[in-house]
């Protein structure tokens, strides 16, 4: 158990060039948000990656100017509106997000966790919209959001 605990240690900090310490690895990987915050407080480049891009996380809540923007833009190219989340604040997601995604993944592109009590629908091209049953948590250095997806629906 220690040594499968240090392993992924090891390899969690492979990834980072400001090095955590085992405490903070357990902090992180806690799925106790408060936890989780003091982490992202401490340490500079960790707090980037798991910040919320605000901006992007809009762009899926239904009602919010950034989608109305964003869906007469995909409308005037020819383009499917994207998913939206409804009846809920960027702030409550982000907060999911952080209490719900594997911590050792958050290097990798995008990760899928579930939708929970979210409401969210995906909009596919030449279809009614879906409910989603999961979020695709897109992630990158300079933050994350989440995008409503259902498992049978969407392979992207």
């Amino acid at each position: 158990m220690v040594k499968d605990f240090k392993k992924r240690y090891n390899k969690f900090n492979d990834h980072l060039t400001e090095k955590i310490i085992e405490d903070q690895f357990k902090d992180l990987t806690s799925h106790d948000l408060k936890r989780i915050k003091k982490v992202m407080a401490d340490h500079e480049e960790l707090g980037k990656r798991l910040q919320l891009k605000e901006e992007k996380q809009k762009q899926h809540i239904y009602g919010t100017k950034d989608y109305k923007e964003r869906v007469e833009r995909d409308l005037s190219k020819g383009k499917t509106p994207p998913s939206y989340f409804k009846n809920v604040s960027e702030t409550e997601l982000h907060r999911c997000m952080l209490n719900e995604i594997n911590m050792r993944s958050i290097f990798n592109d995008y990760q899928y966790i579930d939708v929970g009590g979210f409401d969210g629908d995906v909009l596919i091209p030449n279809e009614r919209p879906e409910k989603a049953d999961r979020i695709k948590i897109h992630q990158g250095k300079q933050g994350l959001h989440g995008v409503p997806n259902n498992m049978n629906k969407l392979k992207k």
